[in-house]
């Protein structure tokens, strides 16, 4: 009996080496099937990685051919317009007649230092109703140079849109946007450029004449302006507009000339109605003068209290004051200041050469009046050399 035990656990350990054996075996096939699997998941995500590396290269090449085609739609554009009209920059610059009764500008040397002082911003232009999504072909099919010359067409000879849009061969609401656009990037742009003299350059450009006459000290002529505007629909608006002088509705605005004729302030503007002393109070302009110096002014200008209080000495005629007339002195200083104070008045009329201003200015451009004003003030500083 025991030995027949014997047998039956050997035979029976046998049996279990068989089974384990097999296993070791399906063991191995597993593991070999695990590496291959492995491997194969390595390469199908290598394989995974160049896909996208190459679907990456295709999509860049894809926005680069998006982009040149997109820039030679855009010059075929610009081309077609430059074929439609003549007021171009280019042929606008070239021409010394044109460039001058179109835009003001004395050579095209200035027209081309002023788009330098513009071009870095200008480049990055929002244009008005318009979204940044919007495609950049219909933004420019005018070049931007060729933008400040419309621009400029309008400033300097009050031209309409509708005028506008046929000379530069585009459609009216294109007109409006690049009007709207620019003039708000003009006179932001412009606002920005420092124009207040200190006294030791009024000193350094001052012309003989007020050197001869006395007038050493003075470092700005005041004066005021008044633009035509369209009667306004309100009564009350209508009543402070109205100008006893004009004998019309309008707005005033003040500037102040360096003696060389460089125009150094110019103040927001302000119903007509409102006095020369009630602008120059309301804008703060003595505020930027240095004690101790001088400003010269028109006899509308009674602001001797307040350049007292600054320690300003005012250069102003004199007055009446109840004689029958003035005396030999009085007469000759009231020739001396005329005879210098006269290029505030230049400067005015140099300004008043956008004939934009010139015009009654409607009721619907309003809100843009202010913004014209400053651009054409400030635009006389770059169009020209100084008066003297």
């Amino acid at each position: 009996v025991h030995d027949k035990s014997e047998t039956e656990l050997l035979r029976k350990i046998s049996s279990l080496k068989d089974v384990i054996g097999s296993l070791e075996e399906e063991v191995k096939k597993a593991q070999a099937q695990v590496i291959s699997l492995k491997r194969q998941l390595d390469k199908s995500r290598q394989e995974q990685v160049n896909s996208m590396k190459l679907c990456d290269r295709v999509q860049q090449k894809n926005r680069r051919l998006k982009l040149d085609l997109s820039a030679t739609h855009r010059r075929m554009k610009e081309a077609e317009a430059k074929g439609k009209t003549e007021f171009h920059y280019e042929a606008i610059k070239q021409d010394h007649k044109k460039l001058r009764y179109y835009t003001g500008f004395t050579s095209p040397e200035r027209l081309d230092v002023f788009w330098s002082l513009l071009e870095p911003d200008a480049k990055r232009l929002q244009f008005w109703q318009m979204k940044e999504t919007e495609n950049e072909d219909r933004r420019f099919i005018l070049p931007l140079k060729t933008q400040l010359i419309l621009i400029l067409l309008r400033l300097r000879l009050g031209l309409d849109g509708a005028d506008l849009a046929f000379r530069f061969g585009v459609s009216q609401s294109t007109v409006s946007r690049i009007w709207v656009t620019w003039l708000d990037f003009l006179d932001n742009r412009l606002c920005q450029v420092p124009t207040w003299l200190p006294p030791h350059l009024c000193d350094k450009y001052r012309p003989q004449a007020f050197a001869d006459k006395g007038y050493n000290t003075v470092d700005g002529i005041l004066d005021c302006t008044e633009i035509y505007i369209e009667t306004p629909s309100s009564f009350r608006v209508q009543s402070e507009t109205y100008s006893t002088y004009k004998k019309h509705n309008t707005a005033k605005g003040l500037i102040v000339c360096s003696p060389n004729g460089f125009v150094t302030f110019v103040s927001d503007l302000a119903p007509g109605r409102l006095s020369d002393k009630a602008l120059t109070k309301a804008c703060g302009v003595l505020d930027k003068f240095t004690p101790g110096r001088s400003v010269m002014a028109d006899r509308g200008f009674t602001i001797s209290e307040e350049c007292k209080q600054r320690s300003l000495h005012l250069n102003i005629p004199p007055f009446m004051e109840g004689r029958p007339q003035l005396s030999e002195e009085d007469e000759q200083e009231t020739r001396h200041i005329a005879s210098v104070r006269i290029h505030v008045e230049r400067v005015i009329r140099r300004v008043k050469n956008f004939r934009i201003l010139s015009h009654i200015f409607p009721n619907s451009m309003s809100e843009q009046l202010n913004k014209v004003w400053h651009v054409c003030a400030r635009l006389t500083n770059f169009v020209d050399e100084p008066l003297l």
